[in-house]
């Protein structure tokens, strides 16, 4: 069932005007593909659509830091040796974040971060 709304989906998260739905579409969206049991390339490219959301500047925190805690939680799908080569470029997107002025969206930063170096470190 969730592929057959994943593409609406995708459309809302990148176009909907108000910042709550598009938090809440992040959410729907990163459960579903959380729980469809998608492939990395999948999961990879809701990451995407889900660091386009955060890492715009103008984000609110309705939608930035929903986000983020569904950008974590895909993230704690993927296999370490995955997200071992994509430490850096992952790091730097959520260092970008810790100066941001809600604290809720610092904290899902912070947590993305401990996350990813933790994927890291049990691939070492």
């Amino acid at each position: 069932v969730f592929h057959d709304v994943v593409e609406t989906l995708k459309l809302y998260l990148k176009n909907h005007r108000s910042s709550i739905v598009r938090g809440k579409l992040a959410e729907a969206l990163a459960m579903g593909s959380f729980m469809s049991g998608e492939d990395e390339a999948d999961t990879c490219q809701v990451l995407a659509l889900l660091q386009a959301e955060f890492s715009d500047s103008k984000a609110s925190k309705d939608a930035a830091a929903p986000a983020l805690r569904s950008w974590g939680l895909l993230l704690s799908s993927l296999p370490d040796a995955f997200v071992a080569p994509r430490v850096k470029p992952w790091s730097n997107v959520m260092s970008a974040l810790l100066n941001h002025k809600e604290l809720e969206v610092r904290t899902a930063a912070t947590e993305n971060m401990a996350a990813v170096y933790e994927a890291c470190w049990r691939h070492d």
